[in-house]
């Protein structure tokens, strides 16, 4: 089962276990952390968060979130338009 690990803005760190593939269960999970959503459909960019480690476990960038100007070479995405594919995932805001 994938992991995803959030580490606020003072330092702490949290995980939680995430379903494969299911970006319900991610946006789910990353409020449960703290990471805050909007529209989460990818058009407000309330929930962009930095990739710390792990972006080669996430699924690829989506047209909302390169409409807003983002791409491979950053650490940022979107958690909502994201998806674990397994592995570990580190995130903060």
């Amino acid at each position: 089962m994938p992991i995803l690990i959030f580490q606020n803005f003072d330092g702490n760190v949290k995980q939680i276990d995430v379903n494969s593939n299911d970006n319900d269960d991610l946006i789910r999970k990353a409020e449960e952390l703290g990471v805050p959503f909007g529209c989460t459909d990818g058009r407000c960019a309330s929930c962009r968060i930095k990739v710390t480690e792990g972006m080669e476990n996430l699924s690829e960038i989506t047209k909302n979130e390169r409409a807003l100007g983002m791409n491979e070479k950053e650490p940022y995405r979107l958690m909502c338009q994201c998806k674990i594919k397994g592995g570990v995932v580190k995130i903060g805001v």
